[in-house]
């Protein structure tokens, strides 16, 4: 059963996380020092996070954690346990989750806490949602690039609680599919150090050579995106979770943000309701952050509205402009400090003559007891009611606010003034503590996991070729030294792919699209005479397993498969092979203790794939424009065969053919084609046989040698 809708904020620091709630916001959403997809935030301290869980259940509110990166080897072996661990026996409510075998241990070590799957996974189809709904996931953070009918069709197949953003920042590539900050520098996105190169300008250039846009150009920098209007079908569709971006964000950006769609949630979820946006509100939100202004997102579809070519415009403002942002900040400051939650409390002091005094506190369904030492009769003043009540209720700058507090006293007591507060500190110590003791649960001791063995189905003695066009295709199936052939459907369509399948001489493969659509179910479904498939995406690894488990499964690199226990949740999921991720260092590599078969030694690694076209920006709609940087580098993009997803490749390829000395007798290479032409692909190709020299100047080791922070 899906729980009640929820709107989520982000929280860069505890008070941050104070203001969210107080502004209100059902869920807050942090990272801590280790672990998050926003490395360079300044993120919670572990003392933090456990108080921000205990805050979080006193005012009947969550939190989750980030623990959305991809983790090396060493990092979950030797170091999540004892990370999460704290955190889970104080009652953490879930964490966010991107690589599988964070996933899968966490899953298994501590069963009752939920996990949800991050956005950077790629969940925009059923098939994703319920691939990992059968893992034991309790969420999904469906990508900002899903339709209302695909988080319909999740709502309607799965019980899965259904996360989506509602305002904030876009990237412009596909969520999770983005190695271009990695590529050019050592800053992975996948472990939360994203240098954001798609905020830089870029000229845009055709086919010669000759430059298309004009001035300093954004054409990969996105507009923020603004959810107000959407509301409505985003419930309609089953949204259970409303997400407003901002992790880097200032408190008062949080505080402004929250309110607002605290306000328009609450239109949007009454009964029938109907409403307009106040013009003064989105402004508001316009004034507090934006990029150019906003647009509607994926939802509404106008991509090239989307796009802000100005940049990051918000810090050109007029005078106007900032005048009016400042008096708006410092209207949302006052606003912050007249805010606090508290959590409201029952109190009853008694104090008869004789005997020991008592100071109940209770709320919710906790209740403290406390005595005090036994109570004299006054001499010529004794304590009044109002007195006592004065100090017991002075709460002060605890959790805690007096609701009610009656007192009883008999015979004329004394009471000391210190007595009362130590009394006082006392019961809040001891109600702290009950939701500290409400939260508590104990953890699994981690199991060592055995590597399972695997054995291929083929012997394979040679090189294995990814093709995208026919030419590329007749190439390699006639060249010896080739074991194996992809027919990547990126660059094919399925009659093209059934044709080639037929007469190619080798095993050969259907490399399914990285970017899931409705034409990838239909060839898995089809009875295509290929041995197996290479799957890009949780959704087509769901389908494959599903319709075709005779086939063999092989993980694409953007699978990451970084540990032992992704690699064994693969296994146990379908997979028989899986790539070396292209991150990984040859030594870090050398210190896997998982056995990946397949290593990508040549090819144009893609930087981005995405919904957005860069050439329909400069009004040149599917055509194979150039992207130009500041240092002149140049960056060629292309479409895929269904025309859906756009790419934009390295400005060189990779090459480590040369270089990956013995790992030879460990890895299968393998050569990625993508827009040579005949007669690069055979000189490639001889080239990477031994046949003959390098047919190109420039290329890149990537991480081989450099690795990623």
């Amino acid at each position: 059963m899906r729980s009640k809708v929820e709107l989520l904020a982000p929280a860069r620091t505890f008070d941050g996380m104070k203001i969210a709630f107080a502004a209100g916001a059902d869920a807050v959403y942090a990272g801590g020092q280790r672990f998050s997809a926003r490395a360079y935030a300044d993120n919670f301290s572990d003392d933090e996070i456990r108080a921000a869980i205990r805050y979080a259940r006193m005012h009947g509110k969550k939190f989750y954690l980030a623990v959305n990166t991809l983790l090396k080897e060493e990092e979950l072996s030797g170091m999540l346990y004892d990370t999460i661990r704290p955190f889970y026996e104080a009652g953490l409510d879930a964490c966010i989750v991107q690589d599988t075998g964070v996933f899968s241990f966490l899953h298994r070590t501590f069963p009752d806490m939920d996990i949800h799957i991050s956005t950077q996974s790629g969940v925009h189809h059923e098939g994703a949602a319920r691939f990992f709904e059968e893992k034991g996931a309790r969420r999904v953070v469906v990508t900002r690039e899903i339709s209302l009918s695909a988080i319909r069709a999740i709502h309607r197949h799965t019980s899965l609680e259904i996360e989506a953003f509602v305002h904030g920042a876009l990237c412009y590539a596909f969520s999770g599919q983005c190695l271009f900050s990695s590529m050019l520098g050592t800053r992975s996105g996948n472990r939360g150090r994203c240098a954001q190169p798609c905020r830089l300008p870029y000229d845009v250039l055709d086919g010669t050579g000759r430059k298309l846009s004009h001035g300093r150009f954004f054409p990969l920098s996105m507009k923020d995106f603004c959810g107000l209007d959407v509301l409505p079908e985003m419930l309609a569709a089953g949204v259970t979770s409303f997400k407003i971006e901002g992790r880097m964000k200032s408190p008062e950006y949080v505080a402004g943000t929250t309110a607002i769609y605290r306000k328009y949630l609450d239109m949007a979820m009454a009964s029938g309701a109907v409403y307009q946006v106040d013009p003064a509100d989105r402004q508001m939100l316009l004034d507090l952050y934006n990029r150019g202004g906003f647009n509607e997102g994926y939802y509404r579809d106008r991509l090239r509205k989307m796009i802000s070519t100005g940049g990051n415009e918000r810090l050109q403002r007029d005078a106007s402009a900032k005048r009016r942002y400042e008096v708006l900040r410092n209207r949302i400051r006052r606003d912050i400090d007249r805010r606090r939650l508290t959590c409201p409390v029952t109190m009853h002091f008694e104090a008869t003559v004789g005997q020991s005094m008592s100071l109940t506190m209770k709320s919710g369904e906790h209740t403290v007891h406390v005595s005090g030492p036994v109570c004299e009769m006054a001499g010529r003043r004794p304590a009044t009611t109002d007195e006592v009540r004065k100090h017991c209720t002075a709460l002060g700058e605890t959790e805690f606010e007096a609701e009610q507090c009656t007192i009883s006293l008999k015979g004329s007591p004394f009471i000391p003034v210190s007595t009362l507060k130590q009394m006082r500190r006392e019961a809040v110590a001891e109600l702290t503590a009950e939701y500290d003791v409400a939260g508590r649960r104990e953890p699994r001791l981690p199991r060592p996991l055995a590597c399972p063995s695997r054995t291929r189905e083929e012997e394979l003695s040679g090189l294995t070729v990814s093709v995208r066009t026919v030419e590329q295709f007749d190439v390699v199936n006639v060249m010896k030294g080739v074991s194996r052939i992809y027919l990547d459907m990126e660059g094919m369509d399925t009659e093209t792919i059934a044709g080639l399948a037929a007469r190619a001489t080798m095993p050969v493969y259907v490399a399914l699209p990285t970017i899931y659509t409705s034409s990838c179910e239909a060839v898995i479904r089809r009875d295509l005479p290929v041995s197996g498939y290479l799957v890009k995406n949780f959704e087509s690894w769901y389908y494959v397993t599903k319709y075709r488990p005779e086939k063999r499964l092989i993980l694409n690199w953007n699978i990451y498969v970084m540990n032992a226990e992704a690699d064994t949740f693969a296994r146990a999921a379908g997979a028989d092979e899986t790539f070396v991720p292209p991150e990984l260092t040859r030594h870090e590599t050398d210190r896997l203790r998982h056995a990946p078969e397949n290593l990508l030694i040549y090819g144009y690694i893609p930087l981005m794939y995405t919904r957005q076209d860069v050439s329909a920006t400069v009004k040149r709609r599917n055509e194979a424009v150039i992207l130009r940087d500041r240092k002149r580098v140049l960056f060629k993009t292309s479409r895929t065969a269904d025309n859906e997803t756009g790419i934009i490749h390295n400005s060189v390829p990779l090459d480590i053919s040369d270089r990956y000395g013995r790992l030879k007798r460990r890895y299968q290479p393998l050569a990625l084609f993508t827009h040579e032409d005949t007669a690069m692909t055979l000189a490639v190709m001889r080239y990477l046989l031994g046949d003959a020299g390098r047919p190109f100047d420039s290329f890149t080791t990537g991480h081989f040698n450099r690795g990623v922070e």
